[in-house]
């Protein structure tokens, strides 16, 4: 019985550790998206990212991408840690 109430403490304690750390990389990401954006569209003719958890949000890349000259040509389903596979084209 202890063990089990032992494991449990530890599962809740890593669980919340996570999340935590998982929020603070994604508002660092936020944070810093001029620059990441600017990297990650550089002028290649496809780009792929995977947006969500501890990347930057969906709703920032398609911004930045769009207003450095990229269309979102495609994006996956969720998969079940929240991440997305995103898919950019350089407008001609």
């Amino acid at each position: 019985m202890e063990i089990l109430l032992i494991g449990l403490i530890l599962g809740v304690g890593a669980a919340i550790w996570f999340a935590r750390a998982a929020s603070k990389a994604n508002k660092k990401s936020e944070t810093d998206a001029p620059k990441l954006l600017d990297e990650l569209f550089n002028g290649e003719a496809v780009v792929t990212y995977e947006s969500g958890f501890a990347a930057m949000n969906f709703d920032t890349v398609v911004k930045g991408a769009l207003e450095r000259g990229y269309d979102l040509h495609s994006k996956g389903d969720r998969n079940s840690y929240g991440m997305q596979k995103l898919v950019f084209t350089k407008k001609a």
